[in-house]
């Protein structure tokens, strides 16, 4: 009987196949900055409580918060799980959501504009619909956390509120740059100096399109020499950095450009060693099970 009785709440719950799960997601909600973000490609910065962000616990943000960013689309994507480096961009992130949070700026949008921040949202929910009770002593600390950052940013003059939902709370970044600009007189951090390129075909290493005559050209993300732009007609440009963190490349002339990233080949080596040696525990494992010189009937 306490079997069978245990069951029912399964039973109910599997009725109308949505095991009391929320019927809507932030997916849905902020369908319009995904639009947006794949437009001209841009990021999402995602700053809340760790058991709330979508995409993995991200990097912390002092005692209570923690934050990550998306590429080229609103919700963290699988590609976006696994964050290389705490490096270049994403430190910077935290620097500059730290001076909001101590009211040292108004214009925390220009300070973000070079990491390609193009929206920023705070999370307050698993769900937009999600009423589940949060009564742990951390979820009270991150609770009051998130209320002083949504009071920060409502207090920046370049941040635009186009989300108020009880799951989410959602802003614009109107002095965003996009994730790759070129910068005909020298790379500033004015948007009206940057110019979006190579906004064409993009994919998670590579990017096509046009760059402009006498121009350096910026990604917004960690800079390596594993980057490489090359322009038709022209050839390789040549790489360097911008803020000190990012990548940036020198076109002398202009015209159809491809921008991609070049896997090491000692990675491909690593790679390959690791296909080999799992073949080599396929063939010990299968010698194991079947015998010398056997093999599966």
């Amino acid at each position: 009987l306490a079997l069978a009785g245990s069951t029912v709440v399964a039973l109910v719950a599997s009725t109308d196949g949505w095991w009391n799960m929320p019927r809507d997601d932030f997916a849905g909600i902020v369908g319009f900055a995904d639009d947006d973000v794949r437009a001209t490609p841009a990021r999402v910065l995602w700053v809340g409580d760790d058991e709330l962000i979508p995409g993995g616990d991200g990097w912390r943000l002092g005692d209570d918060l923690a934050y990550t960013a998306s590429t080229v689309q609103a919700v963290p994507g699988v590609a976006d799980l696994w964050p290389a480096t705490a490096d270049g961009a994403s430190e910077r992130m935290a620097d500059a959501l730290t001076l909001a949070l101590d009211h040292d700026t108004t214009r925390l949008g220009r300070v973000l504009a070079p990491m390609g921040v193009r929206y920023i949202a705070v999370p307050r929910r698993l769900a937009p619909a999600d009423d589940t009770p949060r009564t742990t002593p951390a979820q009270a600390d991150a609770d009051r956390a998130a209320d002083a950052l949504a009071g920060a940013l409502a207090e920046q003059l370049d941040l635009q509120q186009v989300r108020l939902d009880p799951g989410l709370v959602l802003y614009r970044n109107t002095a965003a740059l996009p994730l790759r600009s070129a910068y005909p007189g020298g790379v500033t951090d004015d948007p009206a100096d940057a110019r979006p390129v190579l906004g064409d075909d993009v994919g998670p290493r590579t990017a096509r399109g046009s760059v402009p005559d006498d121009a350096t050209v910026v990604q917004a993300s960690t800079a390596s020499d594993h980057w490489h732009l090359r322009v038709a007609g022209s050839g390789e440009a040549e790489h360097g950095s911008a803020y000190g963190w990012a990548d940036s490349f020198t076109v002398d002339a202009g015209g159809a450009a491809r921008l991609a990233y070049r896997t090491p080949l000692a990675v491909r080596a690593l790679v390959a060693g690791q296909v080999a040696l799992w073949l080599l525990v396929l063939g010990v494992a299968l010698r194991m099970r079947f015998g010398p010189g056997g093999a599966p009937s």
